[in-house]
């Protein structure tokens, strides 16, 4: 049996005032074609604020009986729809963060994620997050991101 085709992004949020969801916000994206007939995506979300947590959701599309005329539907789409949720899930969390503060005018800034250079590396070793990549790395079916973050777990953060 072949391994799956798979794939993975990690990208650092940008723009955003630290008070909002921290001065450190990652995203990651993983795709992975399951079968000829599906492709299975993820996104997590580590945020800083206001405690470090968690969100995180999968999307299937099943390619079964799909139409060709329509748009390619691969693990490159599936990589940009990802993305996507984690940007609405952005979105969300700047609302109820800016209706806990009290300040409507925050759930409307402008971010961007940055994905060149980015790695876990750096917060791993300062102790961000620990708990969380852990939780990742035993939900992701991602092979390529279990890989990554396996090796990653290995080395002791920094204290």
């Amino acid at each position: 049996m072949t391994k799956p085709n798979s794939e993975y992004k990690i990208s650092a949020l940008r723009r955003l005032p630290p008070g909002l969801l921290g001065s450190e916000t990652y995203s990651i994206v993983t795709a992975t074609e399951v079968n000829a007939d599906l492709i299975k995506a993820e996104y997590f979300l580590l945020v800083q604020r206001p405690a470090a947590a968690l969100h995180h959701g999968t999307i299937e599309l099943n390619l079964k009986n799909f139409p060709s005329e329509l748009e390619r539907w691969d693990t490159s789409f599936a990589l940009d729809e990802a993305q996507l949720q984690v940007e609405i899930e952005v979105g969300n969390l700047l609302e109820a963060r800016a209706a806990e503060l009290n300040r409507d005018d925050l759930a409307y800034l402008p971010f961007e994620f940055k994905s060149s250079g980015v790695s876990l590396m750096g917060p791993w070793m300062r102790g961000l997050f620990e708990s969380q990549i852990r939780e990742i790395l035993r939900q992701t079916e991602s092979p390529k991101l279990k890989l990554y973050l396996g090796f990653l777990v290995q080395n002791s953060p920094m204290k």
